[in-house]
């Protein structure tokens, strides 16, 4: 008897230690996480209103440090509020200056300068650094839609920076942009100049931003809203969705034991291109405004190039549509999606064909090289792959249309 509750108390010493260290390691991993791996790269702010065109990006070397990495890269603002080195009005002769309007995609702030593709394909085009043939320019800002980008394009003439060649960085959440729609909600967003088309058809500025007080600018997101997790939960999110971009069969075993993945909203990619609201009006005013931008281009002799990114949802259908249809059983927009994934580039090649304007389509080139993660899950923009793969595909693009 004596030697069964020796025994006995002997084990509860061993579970309770066993137990004590796993909960230690578990909360020095959690600390370690918390402190050194994760981050949310959006409460850097380098961005600050603008009455003009709703926000610009701030002078200076910014510090970013992507979610779920050990490593931190800089950011550099130049004096004309662009990612790149600094600029002068005049370039060299014989070189054809290249400025690519977009916005995050294009500006690339999860990634390491060297690794976006505005760097990658100067690069890519200039294979001899002794004799270099093209400039290329990075003037994506964050949340910038085509009505911003012909502002920004402007603004960018007055200082005297001009292009040979301007190439239009056109992603899906452009629609709703220039409607001055938030993504989800698909309330208006006062931040954002807006405009809209006469009774002519033609494009008039009838919005001018007004400061969101309390809210903050594109750059420097608020945080009010989030969901708290514990930075394990959130790191093992992450490299589940990274697993599940090129593995999709994860997403039925995972069903199977309890576990799902669901969105927290309808993406923009829906609201924007399978509602018939938003598409009378939004594809008229993307026309145009794109006019608007090869007719500022022209002005300054100078040639439009159009490019389209794909959403991550359209390369990895097989991922996401079931994740979609879980969270929203009864959406019409997801079905309509499943149904027609490609609608967005069918609907900017048409725009792009009636106003004979060069257009490259990514989804392609992205869809061949879908075996790799190309985005980032948890926030969506392009991986170092990602990146690679556009810079590639550009060079092709601005080769065959550089003259």
């Amino acid at each position: 008897m004596i030697a069964k509750k020796a025994l006995s108390k002997k084990t509860f010493f061993y579970i309770s230690m066993f137990g004590s260290t796993l909960v230690l390691c578990f909360l020095m991993l959690e600390y370690v996480f918390a402190r050194f791996y994760y981050s949310d790269v959006y409460l850097i702010s380098s961005g600050t209103f603008d009455s003009t065109i709703g926000w610009r990006l701030k002078p200076g070397t910014y510090w970013a440090k992507p979610p779920n990495t050990f490593r931190k890269h800089s950011v550099y603002i130049n004096e004309l509020g662009l990612r790149n080195r600094e600029i002068t009005s005049e370039k060299a002769k014989g070189i054809k200056r290249i400025i690519i309007l977009g916005d995050s995609y294009t500006y690339g702030r999860t990634s390491r300068t060297e690794d976006i593709f505005t760097t990658l394909l100067d690069e890519l085009l200039n294979p001899d650094p002794s004799s270099r043939k093209y400039e290329v320019i990075n003037a994506g800002v964050p949340g910038y839609g085509n009505a911003q980008e012909l502002l920004h394009m402007k603004i960018l003439a007055e200082k005297e920076l001009i292009a040979d060649i301007y190439l239009l960085m056109v992603f899906t959440n452009d629609i709703l942009d220039n409607l001055r729609l938030h993504y989800d909600s698909l309330i208006e967003n006062p931040l954002q100049p807006g405009f809209v088309l006469d009774n002519n058809g033609n494009i008039e500025l009838k919005y001018l931003p007004q400061k969101n007080n309390g809210n903050g600018t594109e750059g420097s997101t608020p945080t009010g809203n989030r969901v708290k997790r514990m930075k394990i939960a959130e790191v093992l999110k992450m490299r589940i969705e990274t697993l599940l971009q090129t593995k999709p069969g994860f997403i039925e075993a995972l069903n199977k034991i309890g576990l799902s993945l669901k969105f927290p909203r309808i993406p923009g990619l829906l609201n924007g291109w399978y509602r018939e609201d938003i598409l009378d009006t939004g594809i008229p005013l993307m026309k145009e405004l794109i006019r608007e931008i090869e007719c500022e281009a022209k002005k300054r002799n100078s040639k439009l190039l159009v490019c389209l990114i794909p959403s991550q949802l359209q390369i990895y259908p097989d991922t996401y549509g079931p994740m979609l249809k879980k969270t929203f059983p009864d959406s019409k927009l997801v079905e309509k999606w499943l149904e027609d994934i490609s609608c967005p580039q069918r609907i900017v090649s048409q725009i792009c064909k009636e106003l004979n304007m060069p257009f490259l389509d990514l989804f392609p080139a992205f869809v061949e090289n879908s075996k790799k993660a190309l985005y980032i899950p948890s926030e969506g923009h392009f991986s170092k792959n990602g990146h690679a793969v556009v810079a590639r595909r550009l060079v092709d693009f601005i080769t065959e249309n550089a003259e």
